[in-house]
């Protein structure tokens, strides 16, 4: 829909422009997400981490800020807390579903265009499915490389989502405020008895 807008000239006489695209309202369109800084710190021990809970529960007791996950506590997907690693293997499924099939059919019909033999007695059937497979395997390294997955695959605990390492025994504590709380709370649980403290941003939790 175009907009128009009069114009007085020098000489008096109104004239009117065409304007195209009109002005957008892009953020009303597309309204930002909000964001939050999240700080996970990963125990092995229950003990520890509500000691660790308690503490930062004083420090800041606005409830929402400070969870306790795992070991009877509630799990992240029932909290609907951000994780980065879940992402990321949710992505490179996604990836897997379009890039798979379109290898197959791609590695197919390159063969049978190039008449490309890779094995001597196998016919242009035999040879066109081996090349949809390779096409295939192509796709489906392709998900995993550019989704993250080697990082995934990875054994190390960084690497493992919430839910994984609750699934392992580990209690997890997850602390929502700003900058300068994240750091706080940093120091606070700077311990012996964390495993792990990561701080990244993400979608604020419903």
């Amino acid at each position: 829909m175009s907009h128009l807008e009069p114009i007085e000239s020098s000489s008096g006489l109104t004239l009117t422009f065409c304007v195209w695209p009109p002005a957008i309202d892009i953020p009303a369109i597309y309204p930002k997400t909000p964001m939050a800084n999240y700080l996970v710190a990963t125990f092995s021990n229950l003990a520890e981490a509500e000691v660790a809970y308690g503490s930062v529960c004083d420090r800041f007791p606005e409830e929402r800020q400070v969870t306790l996950l795992g070991a009877g506590n509630q799990t992240s997907d029932a909290m609907k807390i951000y994780d980065p690693n879940q992402v990321a293997q949710q992505q490179m499924q996604r990836m897997m579903i379009w890039l798979v099939p379109f290898g197959f059919f791609a590695g197919l019909t390159f063969n049978r265009i190039t008449d490309l033999t890779i094995v001597e007695q196998g016919g242009w059937v035999i040879n066109g499915v081996l090349g949809g497979l390779l096409g295939a395997a192509s796709g489906l390294l392709g998900a995993i490389f550019i989704g993250g997955g080697p990082r995934l695959f990875s054994a190390d605990l960084e690497a493992m989502t919430l839910q994984k390492r609750i699934e392992q025994g580990k209690v997890i504590l997850v602390f929502i405020g700003t900058e300068v709380q994240i750091r706080q709370v940093n120091r606070m649980l700077r311990s012996p008895g964390c495993d792990l403290i990561q701080v990244y941003e993400g979608p604020q939790p419903e």
